[in-house]
């Protein structure tokens, strides 16, 4: 099949600079960012979440918005009960977190509606949540 102009050469050198995986996504994306003794619908709502913050964000300022929103107990149920103001001062300094922290208590009450306190199994329902997109929703499956 087709290839773009040098996609050989330029994907072995991006290969050999990832080869150690010592980017900060590597230590702190989405998939690191869930508690791995949850059950696995929460572990599936938090890899969301992270997503949804990681937007417009640094690595690491996501994981430490991640890391409060644990210890506050990042699940469906919770994130109902938690103010949108609590959610922000959470969530702060995430890029556009305003926006985001009215998007976490949406997705939180579709996902209690719609979705037995767990996230979408489709592309279709994920990207019909606010702030998820097609990427995300990607990542997600």
């Amino acid at each position: 099949g087709w290839k773009p102009v040098l996609f050989e050469e330029h994907y072995s050198m991006i290969r050999e600079m990832r080869k150690d995986r010592d980017a900060p996504v590597d230590s702190m994306g989405a998939e690191c960012c869930q508690d791995e003794r949850a059950p696995p619908n929460v572990r599936r709502f938090q890899a969301l979440v992270s997503l949804l913050l990681s937007s417009m964000t640094k690595d690491k300022t996501t994981a430490e918005a991640m890391s409060k929103l644990r210890g506050h107990g990042l699940t469906v149920p919770n994130v109902l009960v938690t103010s949108e103001a609590d959610v922000g001062k959470l969530i702060y300094p995430v890029g556009f977190w305003k926006t985001k922290a009215a998007n976490l208590k949406k997705v939180a009450a579709i996902l209690h509606d719609k979705f037995g306190d767990d996230i979408p199994a489709t592309v279709p329902d994920l990207v019909s949540l606010p702030g998820i997109g097609p990427k995300m929703a990607h990542l997600c499956k």
